[in-house]
């Protein structure tokens, strides 16, 4: 059973607020990928955040807890909402820019120091309760989910075209 939260305060504000900034600014976006991509996307970075929260947040490793409590409640599922529109965003300026070279391993330092600088803020809301975690230890998972994000991005976009040049030949 999925529990309520503990009390209904900065964590739960934080968390609530971001999925309508991230999402409300993402609806703002111009439509840049159809929407089997984006779906697509969304499933990744949400699958593969929960992973390592998987692997990192449960025994044997337990090194951090989500929200208020080590159990499960219903904000715990709200935070898998937060990791779809970050995703979208390193896609979607990625693909903007035209990355290539040099450029693209600074974008990806970049993001990926941007993602600890989040991290940080929503320790300061208490959505994560280290424990024998530190929020730097997570720059080398983020430069890994970020690469492998944009792997499954050039595939997904190889594989789109690669089926559109079918159906018109």
């Amino acid at each position: 059973m999925i529990e309520l939260p503990v009390s209904f305060d900065a964590n739960e504000w934080f968390i609530l607020s971001s999925l309508i900034i991230t999402y409300g600014f993402m609806l703002l976006l111009p439509q840049r990928f159809p929407t089997t991509i984006t779906i697509l996307l969304f499933l990744f970075t949400t699958i593969i955040a929960k992973m390592f929260d998987l692997i990192l947040a449960t025994p044997p490793y337990d090194l951090y807890d989500i929200n208020d409590t080590p159990g499960y409640e219903l904000f715990d599922f709200f935070t898998w909402f937060l990791y779809p529109p970050f995703g979208y965003f390193l896609v979607y300026l990625y693909d903007r820019w035209h990355l290539r070279g040099v450029s693209k391993w600074v974008y990806i330092l970049t993001y990926s120091l941007f993602s600890v600088g989040f991290e940080w803020l929503t320790d300061q809301f208490h959505v994560y309760q280290y424990k024998g975690w530190h929020v730097m230890y997570s720059l080398p998972i983020y430069l890994i989910v970020i690469c492998l994000t944009l792997l499954f991005y050039h595939f997904i976009k190889w594989y789109f075209l690669k089926t559109i040049n079918k159906r018109t030949i």
